[in-house]
């Protein structure tokens, strides 16, 4: 049970739920909105059982009708269960409810037992004020932009510490064939001395050891090799606070074959002993000419 992260994210309609779960989606959870809380159990349970899911965000909200009376029940249940989960609980000042179903010109799921959406919006806090109380977290999202939202989410649930979930993604290339369109950051590398050029070297690869024992025979190469890894070093906690979940990052040289191919592998290892999720891909190492 331990293994297992359960959140369950309810609170007021219009108060950020759909946001709240996206972000935490991009974080690794495993997120189903507005289940109905009775079937909550059953699926906690599938997911135990799952080698692949360690992480679960439950959406509950109002819009769920009669169905949600039970979720004080599931809360019991988890309880008694020794689930490791938590409920985050989303609120809102009245007006700002309000000024947001007007922009998003949505209907109030309780508008029909009220005469206006003011109206329907008191009522939802009172049908939701005992598991308000029982919150383990609760945000006032009245002030919140999605990075404040984001960060409180992150403060709360020490996500920056349990666990590095930006997925670097490092892409050898040639500038003759063109960027990677999907480049978050792009080195460029052809000023490096160019193993091309020699006879032995031309028709071998970035991958091979006597191409890179000549690049790293270089004070340059080694130089500046230092100086990007130091900088990707330095950003990418500050990428992974930001809140990005993907980063790639392409190193590019003449063709593709050799300097930026050397240049990738010699970044994968090293990025690999920081514990990121990380891929590599040499995209243009076997294209001729």
């Amino acid at each position: 049970m331990d293994d297992l992260q359960l959140l369950i994210i309810t609170g007021i309609s219009g108060a950020g739920k759909s946001l709240a779960l996206n972000i935490l989606e991009d974080r690794g959870y495993y997120c189903v909105d507005n289940l109905p809380p009775k079937l909550a159990p059953q699926f906690v349970e599938l997911c135990t059982s799952s080698d692949d899911i360690s992480k679960i965000a439950l959406g509950v909200d109002i819009r769920g009708g009669r169905f949600f009376d039970d979720l004080e029940k599931v809360v019991h249940f988890l309880d008694n269960d020794n689930y490791n989960f938590r409920v985050i609980f989303l609120d809102a000042d009245d007006q700002v409810v309000v000024s947001r179903y007007k922009e998003s010109r949505r209907s109030h799921p309780l508008i029909e037992h009220k005469e206006t959406l003011l109206e329907s919006i008191k009522l939802e806090k009172e049908k939701l004020s005992k598991i308000k109380e029982k919150a383990d977290f609760v945000i006032d999202t009245s002030d919140l932009n999605p990075k404040q939202l984001k960060e409180q989410l992150f403060k709360y649930l020490d996500l920056n510490r349990t666990g590095k979930v930006l997925n670097l993604s490092l892409v050898s290339f040639g500038f003759k064939r063109s960027l990677p369109m999907d480049a978050d950051l792009v080195f460029d590398i052809r000023f490096l001395p160019n193993p091309y050029y020699l006879p032995h070297l031309k028709e071998q690869r970035g991958v091979d050891q006597q191409v890179k024992d000549y690049i790293w025979q270089h004070e340059l190469a080694n130089q500046y090799y230092h100086k990007v890894l130091d900088l990707l070093e330095l950003s990418l906690p500050h990428y992974e606070i930001e809140g990005k979940s993907s980063l790639t990052i392409a190193i590019g040289c003449t063709g593709g074959h050799h300097r930026s191919v050397a240049f990738v592998e010699r970044l994968y290892a090293d990025l690999s002993a920081l514990d990121y999720p990380i891929s590599k891909f040499h995209r243009d190492i076997e294209k001729q000419g």
